[in-house]
């Protein structure tokens, strides 16, 4: 591949990794909010892993093996964002479905205080 593309590899991979500190921040927050809303942790571990990439050794062994090594880290590492997302998107769809139940209970409460006040006043 040649210096060009070492340099254009580890500038994206040092990008994904940026992105990564920034959304496990987000991620974090996420789990605190959750926490709030049901009093507890949400019980979802929403981390995700970005083996250690070794500049040293992709530039030093620019070969075959360490462009397959590291690959097989930026394979690993989609598969557990996947998995995150999968997790977020899981929580997302119970905190819908539990938003649509208390609103549902809500309109229920609000009919019957109205049906108490009115049947008061008779």
């Amino acid at each position: 591949g040649g210096g060009w593309y070492t340099y254009r590899k580890h500038s994206n991979i040092d990008h994904a990794k940026d992105l990564s500190y920034k959304i496990k921040y987000i991620l974090r927050r996420y789990d605190e909010e959750l926490a709030r809303i049901y009093g507890r942790s949400s019980g979802t571990y929403f981390d995700f892993k970005i083996d250690d990439i070794s500049r040293f050794t992709d530039i030093f062994f620019d070969n075959l093996i360490t462009d397959w090594i590291i690959q097989q880290k930026i394979l690993n590492a989609l598969k557990s964002v996947k998995s995150v997302r999968k997790k977020v998107s899981n929580v997302n769809q119970k905190l819908k479905k539990d938003m649509d139940r208390i609103s549902y209970q809500l309109s229920d409460l609000r009919n019957e205080k109205e049906d108490i006040v009115i049947n008061s006043s008779i």
